[in-house]
């Protein structure tokens, strides 16, 4: 998982993967409320997590890369929270300890979607929200080009809208987890994204919400 966004990064594809985090906190946000960012890269939903939340965690495989001006490295303010793990699959929190989880552009980078899928809610005490690029979407977003598929060597396993669906078809028909799903769109008229209601062909990144608040037993 090295890839990050940076400063070289289109400013419509930051916004694409910055939306959701301001979307999904606008609704799931509160004061009293832990956070975690699974895969934070390198860290530029910060301010969004800090302002939402009571506290927010961050991991990711590699330590954020510096920041550069003027020919001069500069380092990242790094949270005191943040913590550099080996593996996604093995998080250094206890069980049902985090309120929210944020896992957004993780799960494509590995082949071990249910191993990432268990740990993940094995950490939440509450949502657990896991975001992945569409790979039956677009490959461009007005013109600029969305690394995906064959042209991004870090993306090991994406899904499609039915593949991320079927991942987590055992929970909706178990009954054990509540699920609502969402896909981004952009509007080229509004310049603008959206958060369709569920799952959508057309749709830039595909979005699941795993409430155990409203898990049913049996």
């Amino acid at each position: 998982m090295c890839e990050k966004v940076d400063k070289k990064t289109p400013e419509i594809i930051k916004e694409l993967f910055a939306y959701p985090y301001k979307w999904f906190s606008d609704i799931y946000g509160a004061k009293d409320l832990t956070v975690l960012d699974v895969g934070c890269g390198n860290l530029t939903n910060v301010g969004v997590l800090e302002l939402c939340f009571k506290k927010a965690f961050y991991v990711d495989k590699d330590v954020p890369f510096q920041k550069w001006e003027g020919g001069e490295a500069i380092k990242w303010w790094i949270p005191k929270t943040f913590q550099c793990v080996k593996s996604v699959l093995k998080l250094p929190f206890e069980d049902n300890s985090i309120d929210v989880v944020f896992c957004f552009e993780v799960i494509e980078h590995l082949e071990e979607h249910e191993e990432l899928l268990r740990e993940l809610l094995r950490i939440t005490k509450d949502v657990c929200i896991i975001g992945s690029i569409n790979e039956d979407g677009p490959d461009n977003i007005d013109g600029v080009e969305i690394y995906k598929g064959n042209k991004n060597s870090y993306h090991v396993k994406e899904l499609g809208v039915s593949s991320f669906y079927k991942l987590f078809e055992d929970y909706i028909i178990s009954g054990l987890k509540i699920t609502y799903f969402h896909s981004t769109l952009y509007s080229k008229f509004h310049q603008t994204f959206t958060m369709n209601v569920s799952l959508c062909l057309k749709g830039l990144c595909n979005y699941v919400v795993l409430d155990k608040r409203e898990a049913v037993n049996g």
